[in-house]
């Protein structure tokens, strides 16, 4: 799986399928809680206790990438759990 360097966007960063806590990683990235990401994870590792511990802030990330599953804009896969943004996702503002 190829990690995306400098990315700008939470659809950038999942582009392909990622491992649920990186997924909460990029997306803190992506609100500029940290980061930016490189591709090397060196940040994540420091930060991973937030995402693999009980933290209110890695819990309320993670809940907030299930419910862009639910609205259709991020796909789950349980197996591994991994996120991808989903391709065919357009908003409302996009027709």
């Amino acid at each position: 799986m190829k990690r995306p360097a400098n990315f700008r966007t939470l659809k950038e960063a999942l582009a392909d399928w990622v491992d649920a806590d990186v997924a909460t990683y990029y997306l803190a990235c992506c609100l500029g809680l940290m980061g930016p990401e490189d591709g090397s994870l060196h940040k994540f590792r420091d930060a991973k206790h937030v995402f693999w511990g009980a933290s209110e802030l890695g819990e309320s990330l993670g809940r907030f990438l299930d419910t862009l599953v639910q609205r259709g804009v991020l796909e789950f896969k349980t197996d591994g759990l991994h996120y991808r943004w989903n391709s065919s996702f357009k908003g409302t503002w996009e027709e």
